[in-house]
């Protein structure tokens, strides 16, 4: 992800139709809500590698975390066939 001056939204190079605004005021890590041309939108979110240093090790806990979760909330019997959210 690029930033037009280093600090701010990012830029989508070659994607001048997709809209990226700073989202919410976080202390650690960078949020951004992204829209595309369909105006769909989705939350966008920069590590920061200072506080995180070992990205692959945060992302395999989150997955993790979130696996176990699934499983809790799957034997409850929350997820019904077509209703879940992935």
């Amino acid at each position: 992800m690029d930033t037009a001056s280093g600090h701010g939204a990012p830029v989508f190079p070659g994607e001048e139709s997709r809209a990226a605004e700073p989202y919410g005021c976080g202390h650690i890590n960078e949020t951004y809500l992204v829209t595309d041309e369909g105006e769909r939108r989705w939350i966008l979110q920069k590590i920061n590698a200072r506080v995180f240093p070992d990205i692959p090790a945060l992302m395999e806990n989150i997955s993790r975390v979130t696996a176990y979760l699934r499983e809790q909330v799957t034997a409850e019997g929350a997820i019904r066939s077509g209703n879940a959210c992935a």
